[in-house]
């Protein structure tokens, strides 16, 4: 909350996430979902990378058929 903030067309400025978490009571739990939502990121991004792999892979493999 220490940011200064922008807002486009005028009217108050509001942070991202702290209104959301707060109408919902998970402003406590910032940290934790900040910290599940970068791990899950990291798995999603490997799971690409790992799948992009396999399919060259594969059409390395049937180049010859």
């Amino acid at each position: 909350m220490v940011l200064p903030l922008v807002t486009v067309g005028g009217g108050d400025a509001m942070h991202d996430w702290y209104c959301p978490f707060s109408k919902l009571g998970l402003l406590r739990f910032d940290k934790a979902i900040a910290t599940l939502v970068c791990i899950n990121a990291f798995l999603v991004m490997w799971a690409f990378i790992a799948l992009g792999v396999w399919m060259v892979w594969i059409m390395h493999t049937s180049r010859g058929s």
